[in-house]
């Protein structure tokens, strides 16, 4: 898999998050997002989408077996998305985790409890 195409995934991925949460929620989230990155290199940084993806994508054709990702902070202007890696070894693409909901493939929506910021 390329990087354009781990890119184009993982905004997809994102973007379901983000539906999850005005449904949850019963109204539209802001769309500007901060994600709050679990994985080898991050232990829960606030980065923005390029700093994950660089992190995310592994370059050796391999991945990571599934990742979660969902909305768990709206502010009045931006959201925190949660992502997390899961720990287990990489895999190549082929073998990622499969949604027995919908077929999508690597990235699983979690619905955490989301917490309203006002400040």
């Amino acid at each position: 898999m390329t990087k354009d195409e781990y890119k184009d995934l993982f905004m997809s991925a994102l973007e379901r998050a983000i539906e999850n949460a005005d449904n949850q929620l019963g109204y539209k989230v802001p769309r500007e997002i901060k994600i709050i990155l679990f994985d080898k290199k991050n232990k829960g940084d606030t980065v923005d989408f390029i700093t994950a993806l660089d992190s995310l994508y592994l370059k050796n054709g391999k991945s990571y077996y599934v990742i979660d990702v969902g909305v768990r902070d709206v502010y009045p202007t931006f959201i925190k998305v949660f992502v997390r890696c899961s720990g287990h070894t990489p895999v190549e693409y082929e073998e990622v985790w499969v949604s027995p909901d919908d077929g999508t493939k690597l990235f699983k929506q979690v619905l955490p409890q989301i917490r309203i910021v006002t400040e």
